[in-house]
């Protein structure tokens, strides 16, 4: 199961298993044939994670951070309770800092 994978790797900061994950669920949420939708994502409880994703602290990896940020746009493609989720969880913030301070390749999907 993803939750576990993306769990276990994060814990152990193992970043490479980490981006696995991610692009993952990245493209599963963006294909509607795949059945998961961003609630499941959302609902794996994972989100706040896949945000911390994008600190600066981890901008050695910036596939990673790439990775992260299109997951996160492509759950804002959820229904309004998603996307009030999103905004709780203060995405707005932390896509704007992306925005302003990252490589152009983070800043394309966010």
């Amino acid at each position: 199961m993803c939750y576990d994978k993306f769990c276990e790797a994060y814990n152990s900061e193992n970043w490479e298993e980490v981006l696995m994950v991610v692009q993952a669920l990245r493209i599963a949420v963006g294909e509607q044939s795949s059945g998961v939708t961003p609630r499941m994502v959302i609902e794996m409880g994972i989100v706040p994670n896949v945000l911390s994703l994008l600190d600066d602290r981890l901008s050695a990896v910036s596939k990673l951070q790439s990775e992260a940020a299109w997951l996160i746009t492509n759950i804002t493609s959820g229904d309004i309770n998603d996307t009030t989720y999103l905004v709780e969880q203060h995405t707005i913030q932390i896509l704007t800092s992306c925005i302003r301070n990252k490589p152009q390749d983070l800043q394309e999907n966010v």
